[in-house]
């Protein structure tokens, strides 16, 4: 499963906004669960970053993922619950994280400018302050653009959902 194995080409994707000005936003984010029943992943993330703001206003995302070692695309759309600080999800994904995960939500807010001499001098973490700030995104998708990269014939094909999370329909489609 990719969000157990570090080395999973799965594990890495690109979380896809869309900012207050309507510019379209991408950063690399970690998965850390997966259900592929619900079609649900989850990631976390810094409250205080501006992908928390740009998902409060727009919650509707793209995921775009992509492995070179299978050559398989995924593209998903859909949308994202926020579960901030003190919330059942997010308390309970805390609590299964390593205190070195833990300390990723110290020191200011994402993006904040630093004085480069302060980079290399650590100050010591505060666990209560960076559990303030801790967030998770729980994803859910509509829509699946699957596509095989092949040294020939490539393959695509599109899977809907409905509300309910059921297979609506599939279809393949030209690469």
């Amino acid at each position: 499963m990719a969000a157990a194995d570090p080395q999973s080409g799965f594990r890495y994707l690109n979380l896809c906004s869309v900012d207050a000005e309507t510019r379209p936003q991408a950063r690399m984010v970690v998965l850390r669960g997966a259900d592929k029943s619900a079609r649900r992943l989850e990631f976390h993330t810094d409250t205080l970053s501006p992908k928390w703001r740009e998902l409060f206003a727009n919650p509707h995302v793209t995921v775009l993922s992509f492995s070179a070692e299978s050559r398989l695309q995924l593209r998903l759309q859909g949308k994202v619950e926020l579960h901030g600080p003190g919330s059942g999800a997010a308390d309970a994904a805390w609590d299964k994280l390593p205190a070195r995960t833990r300390m990723t939500y110290t020191g200011g807010p994402p993006g904040e400018e630093r004085v480069f001499e302060t980079i290399d001098t650590a100050e010591p973490a505060d666990e209560a302050e960076a559990k303030a700030r801790f967030g998770v995104l729980i994803f859910r998708a509509w829509t699946l653009d699957w596509f095989q990269l092949r040294q020939q014939d490539n393959q695509r094909a599109l899977f809907c959902y409905d509300e309910a999370g059921a297979l609506s329909d599939c279809r393949w489609v030209n690469p």
